[in-house]
């Protein structure tokens, strides 16, 4: 797996290919799991509810490092024209350094330099089990997900900062905010 990364907002823009861990997405569902096994547990007095805690509550701090690390890049990105339009826990790798966890942005198709031009999704999918892009859609912005967003800097920036938002209430929630609506 390889992730994009922005280099510092004070210097210019390197765009680099690294390697990743996993991405977000996967310790969101470890998040899920632990959530599941304490809810389902029998009572206080397991002393395996206080070490699933224990790692909820260290995963939990390690998502928001994530998030953060996310939105910065983000901005600094922004503050370059460019913009992601497409943020999603897939999209965010990581990368475990002896300083810490990196947040890699990724999946910059649906981005845009220079001057933002709006992009539509397929809803039948990209991923080898076709449900990323709709896994994606969850994350945009309603405004982008209709087509009517205005085609500037201004709507594509609260788009991603819209995402990251999705994102953020997962991580604090243990869910995402918008259950599929049944069809």
């Amino acid at each position: 797996v390889a992730g994009i990364v922005a280099a510092a907002q004070d210097g210019p823009m390197k765009l680099v290919l690294a390697p990743a861990d996993c991405t977000m997405q996967h310790l969101l569902v470890r998040q899920r799991g632990l959530l599941e096994r304490l809810r389902s547990s029998d009572g206080p007095q397991q002393q395996e509810e206080g070490d699933l805690g224990s790692q909820l509550r260290a995963l939990q701090l390690r998502l928001l490092g994530l998030v953060l690390h996310a939105a910065r890049g983000t901005a600094a990105l922004h503050d370059r024209g460019v913009f992601h339009q497409g943020l999603s826990p897939l999209a965010v790798l990581v990368k475990a350094t002896a300083a810490g966890d990196v947040a890699l942005l990724s999946g910059f198709g649906l981005g845009a330099a220079g001057r933002a031009s709006y992009c539509t999704l397929s809803l039948a999918g990209s991923g080898p089990d076709g449900l990323e892009p709709l896994h994606v859609l969850k994350y945009r912005a309603p405004e982008l997900n209709a087509g009517i967003a205005g085609d500037d800097y201004a709507h594509f920036a609260a788009a991603d900062v819209y995402s990251l938002g999705v994102m953020l209430n997962t991580v604090l929630a243990g869910a995402e905010p918008f259950p599929a609506a049944a069809s």
